[in-house]
């Protein structure tokens, strides 16, 4: 008892004490304890992670970002870069990637892995996708093979591999040429395939190249088609000409394999394993018809360079020329388009095409700088591949499929045997022949048009000549150029404007339309009308007839006549014009007028016409106003005209203002000699509002200028200035005495005496005449 009693240095019994110490971990334990706990979390991650993880090795980490950068496989991300170091030797990158453990039977030495990026080369743009999503790495895996976690990425995508969809064919040559790896097969020059591999074959006297062709371009290859070799540039040349062709920038530089169905389109297919010839190009694959065509001369043709062109299509290449056996003309050695097979018949007639040069124009321009070409019109008879060539084209009779018809013109102008008929300048047509009509009064001109532009053509249907180009050129309307098409400006051509109306009847074989002049011709509308005159300054065709301002007509020749002493103008009138053409209406030329107040300043850049409209019977003939001299110029504004009768004109000039208190009441309208030319007469026309203030005792006085005065009563200078128009230009000024005084109102041509000076006492006139106080103008009136 006494020893579980015993007192220790702290004054507690010795059993309490040990109690005490043990109740806590020693801190000793905490490190241990914390390692343990992480590695069993390590363990743990370990044994549940669902990830394998392999190194892919690369020449350059570019574009590769760690847990960034996926794994895909056939569109879908399997993986991700988990981390990326340098090699020890700095040679390149050792990047690890995590995949699902599902993927470890196909990791074996036949996986493959390559990045995808964007890459530019003369084979197209690739990877353009990553542009927007970022580089990724793409894999092919393979189901054998011994398993592997360590890889080394290829440079560029593998070729597609032997199972891969699509068609396997296999291609034989004597040589590979230009051929490699990854070169594209073409069809019409879009790339459909590529090459695989080549190798030596069995017997190592040739080789055989592997091609793979897209699963979707597969029903392309058909048993009979012809591959060649694509690659770079085919040049052939003698001393009639060079020929080089090559199929596309990329197989130009880096090679490829090109290939066509020479005859049946839907033949039978190929298969997996078919084996076909490689040619070494184009001709050498002979894709076509043989046939001969014998001509009078070789001249103007080429060997492999002049085309036999069908309806404006090459079906045909002369391939070689030979003299004939009795030394009698030459032979063409052709190869045809197969498609024309059924064309190929005893009754098809062959003729060559040149440029012919007439004081008519060129013909067949294009063959200058194209070359000339073999024609044909197919006919019918027995199959053959051997014919005669004529000297010029046969001549086109109705039986033709298409639209024969006739225009009737006065004169034959450019149009030549070959023009072509345009619409929208596109061909629908061409001349066959011209000749005179039966009463020798036209010339008749026989059209053929293509069996799909007959639709285009109706009873309404216009045509008119294209032919050259159509210019016409004022100071009022410009410069007009019209050209329909380059052949038609050398070799003449016609053109059809037609209104694509259902319900108006078609053109019928040997129907006769007329030939107009141009276009402008063609749609004239509205009515002529003749004009003399004693001058026609400043007017051409082209000037416009005008009203108010406003166009309403076309001047379409200027002549003169009666021994050069008058002008006739022929004047076309619209249809919102035609009401001008009757009895009454005046009409004279408006001509730019130059001072201080321009008159016609539309007439700046040339002369027109100016209309006042009558009323009475329709007429077609009329002769213009002379505004120079004429006194009946006066009446074509309404109102009051006098004459102020002086011994000459002096300042005054014609449109001068007439003023009444400062205000514009009338102008000067022109001036003529009395009589007895003893005096001038000054023609005033006084607007019809402020006719009642002209009386028989109105003075008239010229008002350029200013007026001062001394006033004894004010002892002042009295200064009155005229308007400033009137300073600069001259004008006239009126006054009339009180109504008592001033007499009853003047008719149309009363004479006044023209005053030089004013008088004060006119000033002070204030005759109290009733005028029309609704109508006032502080500038000159209108017209």
């Amino acid at each position: 008892m006494t020893d579980k009693k015993t007192i220790n240095e702290g004054g507690l019994p010795f059993d309490q004490e040990i109690l005490k110490r043990h109740r806590g971990i020693s801190p000793l334990w905490i490190l241990p304890l914390l390692a343990m706990m992480l590695g069993g979390w390590f363990y743990f991650q370990n044994y549940t992670d669902d990830r394998i993880f392999i190194t892919i090795e690369f020449d350059t980490g570019e574009g590769i970002v760690v847990e960034k950068t996926e794994i895909i496989y056939k569109g879908i991300s399997v993986g991700k870069v988990v981390s990326m170091a340098p090699k020890q030797d700095l040679s390149g990158v050792i990047v690890t990637v995590g995949l699902p453990k599902e993927t470890q039977n196909i990791l074996n030495d036949q996986t493959e892995f390559w990045i995808v990026k964007p890459r530019f080369s003369m084979k197209g743009v690739s990877g353009v996708e990553t542009l927007l999503s970022g580089n990724y790495i793409n894999m092919r895996p393979s189901f054998t093979g011994v398993s592997k976690r360590k890889f080394i990425a290829l440079m560029e995508p593998p070729p597609a591999p032997s199972n891969s969809p699509g068609l396997h064919l296999t291609l034989t040559s004597n040589e590979l040429g230009s051929i490699s790896e990854g070169n594209e097969v073409l069809f019409r020059k879009v790339p459909i395939g590529s090459v695989r591999s080549y190798r030596l074959n069995d017997a190592e006297n040739g080789v055989e190249i592997d091609v793979h062709i897209e699963e979707q371009y597969q029903h392309l290859i058909k048993k009979d088609t012809r591959f060649w070799n694509a690659s770079g540039v085919s040049v052939k040349g003698n001393l009639s000409g060079l020929k080089i062709k090559t199929e596309s920038i990329a197989s130009l530089i880096t090679g490829g394999i090109a290939f066509t169905n020479p005859e049946d389109v839907h033949g039978e297919r190929a298969e997996t394993g078919d084996v076909y010839e490689l040619y070494t190009d184009f001709d050498d694959a002979e894709v076509g018809i043989k046939g001969l065509i014998h001509f009078a001369t070789g001249k103007g043709l080429t060997e492999e360079a002049t085309k036999i062109i069908y309806q404006g299509v090459q079906v045909g290449l002369v391939r070689k020329i030979t003299l004939a056996d009795d030394l009698n003309g030459v032979d063409a050695e052709v190869i045809f388009n197969p498609k024309i097979e059924h064309m190929l018949n005893k009754g098809t007639r062959f003729w060559r095409v040149g440029a012919k040069f007439s004081m008519k124009g060129v013909s067949n321009l294009e063959t200058m700088l194209f070359g000339e070409y073999i024609t044909f019109k197919p006919g019918k008879g027995e199959p053959t591949t051997h014919f005669s060539a004529a000297n010029d084209s046969p001549l086109m009779d109705n039986s033709t499929p298409g639209l024969h018809v006739t225009l009737r013109t006065p004169v034959l102008g450019s149009i030549s045997v070959g023009s072509e008929i345009f619409y929208r300048k596109i061909p629908i047509g061409e001349v066959k022949n011209y000749e005179f009509s039966k009463e020798s009064s036209e010339v008749l001109i026989h059209l053929f048009i293509k069996p799909e532009a007959a639709k285009f053509i109706n009873s309404e249907t216009k045509f008119y000549n294209s032919s050259g180009i159509s210019v016409k050129a004022s100071l009022a309307q410009g410069l007009k150029i019209q050209t329909e098409s380059l052949s038609s400006l050398v070799s003449g051509g016609i053109s059809i404007a037609t209104e694509l109306d259902k319900s108006l009847p078609s053109a019928k074989n040997s129907d006769q339309y007329k030939l107009y002049e141009d276009y402008d011709k063609a749609f004239e509308k509205g009515m002529m009308i003749s004009l003399e005159f004693p001058s026609a300054e400043g007017l051409s065709e082209g000037s416009s007839l005008k009203y108010q301002g406003i166009p309403i007509g076309e001047v379409k020749t200027v002549k003169w006549f009666d021994n050069l002493k008058r002008v006739k103008v022929e004047v076309l009138l619209y249809p919102e014009g035609e009401a001008v053409a009757r009895e009454g209406s005046l009409f004279w030329v408006a001509v730019l007028e130059m001072g201080v107040r321009m008159k016609n300043v539309d007439a700046l850049f040339g002369a027109y016409i100016q209309v006042k409209p009558g009323n009475g019977a329709p007429k077609a003939d009329f002769i213009g106003l002379d505004y120079m001299t004429s006194g009946s110029y006066a009446n074509i504004t309404s109102g009051v005209n006098v004459r102020l009768k002086a011994l000459r004109a002096e300042t005054i000039i014609r449109n001068d203002p007439v003023f009444y208190r400062e205000l514009i009441v009338g102008k000067v309208t022109g001036f003529e000699l009395s009589p007895d030319s003893q005096f001038v007469y000054i023609l005033v026309n006084i607007r019809e509002a402020y006719a009642p203030l002209i009386r028989e005792n109105t003075v008239f006085w010229n008002v350029s200028g200013t007026r001062c005065g001394f006033q004894l009563s004010t002892k002042f200078f009295d200064c009155m200035v005229a308007p400033l128009e009137t300073l600069l230009a001259g004008g006239l000024s009126f006054a009339t005495p009180p109504v008592d005084d001033a007499g009853v109102v003047v008719d149309d041509g009363h004479i006044f005496d023209m005053h030089w000076d004013d008088n004060d006492e006119w000033y002070a006139w204030n005759p109290g005449i009733t005028v029309n106080e609704g109508v006032s103008w502080k500038t000159a009136p209108p017209e």
